[in-house]
């Protein structure tokens, strides 16, 4: 999956029943999570039909049940997988038998910075229709960022500033956006940084 195609998948609200977030840009895993959990999950039945499960610290099988679990008052059920890359390997196989027939009614989110491709479990999470890899970003990509960035901010950078940004700061994104929201705070009312 393409990040236009994750877009248009979260503008229009069709979403998959598996995603499979990963990649060396933590900043943009997370957004895309965030994403993606904001058109996901009702507000209002948040603690009925949210599960968050951390890799280290579950197993298979609960997350299996999580997510095959009916959603209550609402059109889905969503599980977060967190660190899927820590998740014991003796449960891999429940995973794959997971990913073969999900639930039509779930949508189950496994996120991971650094897994492991050589593993099945993450083989068949990468041929999922929902997976989308965050790649670091190129130096030469990372001022047209910091311009876009600041566009949905409501605020317009002139690329000049954003280069010196960019030197200032590095390939380093969730430091861009920190440096670029004190900007947005200090510009106040006007228009351009």
């Amino acid at each position: 999956m393409t990040d236009q195609q994750f877009d248009s998948d979260i503008r229009k609200a069709e979403l998959k029943p598996v995603y499979f977030l990963y990649g060396e840009e933590t900043y943009l895993v997370s957004r895309a999570q965030k994403r993606l959990l904001d058109v996901a999950v009702d507000p209002d039945t948040k603690d009925f039909n949210l599960s968050v499960f951390y890799g280290a610290e579950c197993t298979a099988v609960q997350v299996v049940d999580a997510a095959s679990t009916l959603p209550m008052f609402a059109e889905r059920r969503v599980v977060l997988l967190k660190n899927i890359d820590k998740l014991p390997t003796d449960g891999h196989d429940r995973m794959l038998a997971y990913l073969a027939d999900p639930a039509p009614d779930t949508c189950l989110i496994c996120v991971a910075t650094k897994p492991d491709m050589r593993r099945k479990l993450y083989a068949e999470l990468k041929k999922q229709p929902g997976s989308l890899e965050c790649k670091k970003i190129y130096d030469n990509r990372l001022a047209p960022f910091v311009i876009a960035e600041a566009q949905t901010m409501g605020k317009r950078i002139e690329k000049a500033a954003a280069d010196v940004l960019v030197f200032l700061i590095g390939n380093q994104l969730q430091s861009l956006i920190t440096q670029l929201e004190k900007l947005v705070i200090v510009v106040g009312g006007r228009d351009t940084i």
